[in-house]
């Protein structure tokens, strides 16, 4: 029995060094983000998607977001998905650029993490909402500023109709 088990390991190859079979998920999310490059050079996820777990300002918002991906495709499927990456809109961007094993891992298990958060809120209208804010206050203090801008061109103006009026001029 020991022998087969002996036979069986010298047999299997061993994981290269240093790395986790099951990945890690807050490599994925760096690679996700684009805080780490994909070594092939593709575009970071988020450039495109968005997932929960990720920090403000979050993801794009072109691509489907991904926090429903692991429990939607399941593990196999989801290992297969990212591999191959076969989507229309993604193929063109990654020929040429295929992650590596341990990408493919590190974004599969920050997949399975995220998957166990609640969705990103949509930003849009608090962006929107700042946005104004920031309009509102601006106008405020361009007001405020210029409140006596003309009060010197203004009173010179009264003052020559008063005295053209008294003149009986136009």
């Amino acid at each position: 029995m020991i022998v087969r088990l002996l036979l069986l390991l010298l047999v299997l190859p061993a994981p290269a060094a240093g790395q986790d079979e099951a990945g890690s998920a807050s490599t994925g999310e760096r690679l996700f983000s684009g805080r780490t490059r994909f070594a092939g050079g593709g575009p970071p996820c988020a450039a495109c998607h968005d997932i929960a777990g990720l920090p403000y300002p979050g993801g794009g918002t072109m691509g489907p977001d991904l926090t429903g991906s692991y429990a939607k495709f399941g593990p196999d499927a989801l290992a297969v998905v990212v591999r191959t990456l076969f989507f229309p809109t993604m193929d063109p961007v990654f020929t040429g650029r295929p992650l590596t094993p341990a990408e493919q891992r590190d974004l599969t298990a920050f997949f399975a993490r995220a998957a166990a958060s609640p969705p990103p809120r949509p930003i849009t209208a608090r962006l929107l909402l700042a946005a104004l804010v920031l309009l509102a206050a601006a106008a405020g203090l361009v007001g405020w500023l210029g409140r006596a801008r003309l009060r010197g061109v203004r009173a010179a103006l009264v003052a020559g109709a008063r005295r053209r009026s008294r003149e009986g001029g136009p």
